[in-house]
């Protein structure tokens, strides 16, 4: 019968441990579960080798799933024959120095999977003991989504260094050009921004202004597409853009119209539009690495930068507007004070001629123009008649130029502005020679050719002009234009003042004409009165013209004026008009007289002066009428006056007539030489007659500088 007895502690298990090694077991069983299960769900890959053959005894599922490969073909290989190991177990000697320094570190380690795709990886080898054999333990953790975090915040602390960059220069850089083309290169130079362009568009919709840095030579096809305004879509995309950013994925497959396409090969690219308060001033175009353009930091980085570069240009806008406004204020100004001088020294000329020369030197001042034409209108025979021209300068002769016809209706330049009273811009003169009804070209030798010349140059040949209409009482008279050999010299402020200028003008030129018609009724009416007095004294005939002609160049040969001249011409020709109070018959007596037929002869002084006193000429001229007989000593008629009391025109009438009187015929003499009447009046320079008259009367012969109009041509003056 069997006893119950307690187990022998020496007894064996079935799997042959004895039961005091039971628990131990247990617990190495439980580890090596524990262990098993961490090799399997570990999130970082396991490759365990042995330490003498380099032989891999092992490996988790992880790094056979990140690689592709399955657990046969990775088992029972040698390390260095691992494809994916390629890079770092080049070969066995590198192995063995693994196996001596028990611990290889790699921070930086790129592994290559079956399907090619790059693992970029941190790889820590070590050496331990497993019983009495050593092992490899090899950890190999991903750090791919580390890599690219650390690029894009490499990537973005460029961006952000070149948007600090790109506003240190909208603080510094004033030129427009400039600013965009520094712009491009610093967005390259920090290595932000593969490449840039940027492009500003004009108000008819073409690229004005265009930078770029990093494309080279093949931006050219797009740089004469945007100048065109051409825009590629990315552009328009960005201007559509409610954040003013648009993404451009793959821009060499989704961009095929684009002549960047080929460019942007293995990139993406971001556009930003240049915006400010509501005004697109163009756009913003950068490359960078593909996963960055949907990157939402990275867009708001550029969309700062587009921003500020927009607002620079805004305030840079408001900047050349402020310009503008001065200089057009301080031109406004210059203009009005032009019409002003104009209308000023209107006031003291009366020829028509003087008014056309201070008209042209104010036009000219004002726009550096090369040609200045005033033409005059005849309404009743429509006909366009030139009335002054001046050409670089120079004055033509009017009487070379031909008269032009009214144009038809439609055609024409100067008749449409005779027809609508408007002025007419003309920027472009080569386009609207087509609308000419009649025209003549000048050439450079100042010759007058209806052939017009080969145009090829038009830098030497009319290319603007501004035609504008000298109105009278609403009804032009007649056509100021000014012409430049540069396209589209003249804007809307020049119109308006060679308008302003031109209704001065053609006041000024009306009454010029009027002036002129009043002048020759007047010189009629003196030529007539002194042809009057010449008809009673047959034997004086031509005396008062030939004593004016001599009278008027001892004038100008002392400096008078033209007033001065002028009141002395009139005087000349009026100077014995008295006479008519003397009767016919004492001043053609050919024998001596009587002292009352003197006394009536000189009498005539008084009645002269009386006659002109009672006229509206002016006082001086009926002073000269009355005293041209008076000495310098006193001993002249009819007040005996002497040496400064004496008015100098009436001193130089007195030299003239004594000098015409001895060298004429008489009824009562023979005519002297004109040597003898010279000498009489040198005799009597000082005494009798102005020393400085004298001089100046003796000169103008003995140099042969004057003769008399009627005098025959060879006969000696002295």
């Amino acid at each position: 019968m069997g006893t119950n007895q307690p187990p022998d502690s020496d007894a064996e298990h079935r799997d042959g441990s004895t039961l005091s090694e039971a628990p131990a077991m247990e617990h190495l069983r439980t580890s090596e579960t524990r262990y098993r299960r961490l090799f399997e769900s570990a999130k970082d890959g396991i490759l365990i080798l042995e330490a003498e053959t380099g032989m891999v005894t092992d490996v988790n599922p992880y790094l056979l799933d990140l690689l592709g490969y399955s657990y046969i073909e990775v088992l029972k290989k040698k390390v260095w024959e691992l494809s994916f190991f390629a890079d770092v177990v080049a070969n066995k000697g590198r192995f063995e120095e693994l196996k001596r320094e028990k611990y290889v570190r790699y921070e930086d380690l790129a592994l290559e999977g079956r399907d090619g795709r790059r693992h970029d990886v941190e790889f820590v080898s070590n050496v331990y003991l497993e019983g009495t054999h050593e092992v490899i333990q090899c950890n190999i953790r991903e750090i791919s989504e580390r890599k690219r975090n650390e690029a894009k915040i490499r990537h973005l602390l460029q961006v952000l260094r070149a948007v600090r960059n790109v506003s240190q220069l909208i603080i510094h850089e004033k030129d427009r050009d400039a600013l965009l083309q520094r712009s491009c290169e610093v967005l390259i130079s920090t290595r932000g921004y593969r490449s840039a362009w940027v492009a500003l568009r004009g108000e008819d919709g073409a690229a004005y202004t265009v930078a770029e840095c990093g494309i080279g030579e093949d931006f050219a096809p797009l740089r004469q597409a945007l100048e065109r305004g051409d825009w590629p879509d990315c552009c328009r995309q960005a201007w559509a853009s409610p954040d003013n950013i648009t993404p451009i994925h793959s821009p060499d497959r989704n961009c095929k119209g684009c002549d960047l396409a080929h460019v942007y090969r293995d990139t993406a690219a971001l556009a930003g539009a240049l915006r400010h308060g509501g005004r697109d001033f163009g756009v913003l175009v950068v490359s960078l690495p593909v996963g960055l353009a949907d990157d939402p930091e990275e867009r708001s980085l550029l969309r700062d930068l587009v921003d500020d570069v927009a607002y620079a240009l805004h305030t840079m806008e408001v900047g050349e507007e402020s310009k503008r406004a001065e200089v057009r204020t301080k031109k406004l100004l210059s203009q009005q004070m032009a019409i002003n001088r104009f209308a000023l020294a209107l006031g003291a000329l009366l020829d028509l001629q003087g008014i056309c020369r201070v008209l042209a030197d104010e036009v000219g001042r004002l726009q550096g123009t090369d040609t200045l034409i005033l033409s005059r209108f005849d309404k009743s025979t429509n006909v366009i008649t030139p009335l002054y021209v001046m050409m670089e300068g120079t004055e033509m002769d009017v009487t070379e130029l031909p008269p032009l016809p009214l144009a038809p209706e439609g055609e024409g330049m100067q008749s449409q502005v005779l027809r609508t009273g408007k002025p007419l811009c003309v920027p472009d003169w080569a386009a609207r020679e087509a609308t000419l009804h009649t025209q003549y070209a000048v050439t450079d030798q100042k010759v007058v050719t209806s052939q017009m010349p080969d145009k090829s140059d038009r830098t030497s040949w009319t290319q603007s002009a501004v035609f504008v209409p000298l109105m009278i009482s609403g009804t032009p008279i007649g056509v100021m234009q000014v012409q430049s050999r540069r396209l589209d010299d003249f804007d809307a402020d020049d119109v308006v003042v060679l308008e302003g200028m031109a209704s001065v003008a053609a006041a000024g030129i009306e009454r010029a004409q009027l002036h002129g018609q009043v002048r020759a009724a007047f010189e009629g009416v003196v030529h007539a009165l002194a042809a009057s007095t010449e008809m009673r004294d047959p034997y004086t005939a031509g005396h008062q013209r030939r004593v004016t002609e001599l009278a008027c160049d001892i004038a100008a040969e002392l400096g008078l004026d033209s007033e001065r001249r002028e009141i002395l011409r009139v005087a000349g020709l009026l100077h014995d008009i008295g006479k008519m109070s003397v009767p016919a018959e004492i001043l053609s007596k050919p024998s001596g007289l009587s002292s009352l037929e003197m006394a009536l002869v000189k009498g005539h002084a008084r009645a002269g002066y009386e006659i002109v006193r009672g006229t509206a000429l002016p006082k001086e001229v009926a002073d000269a009428v009355l005293h041209h007989h008076e000495r310098m000593d006193g001993s002249g008629y009819p007040d005996g006056l002497s040496g400064e009391a004496i008015l100098l025109e009436a001193r130089i009438l007195a030299v003239a007539d004594v000098v015409e009187a001895i060298a004429s015929h008489r009824p009562y003499r023979a005519a002297h030489t004109l040597e003898e009447a010279l000498t009489e009046i040198e005799t009597g320079a000082g005494t009798l007659y102005d020393a400085d008259v004298t001089g100046a009367c003796v000169r103008l012969f003995r140099e042969g500088r004057f003769r008399f109009s009627d005098e025959p041509e060879g006969q000696d003056a002295a």
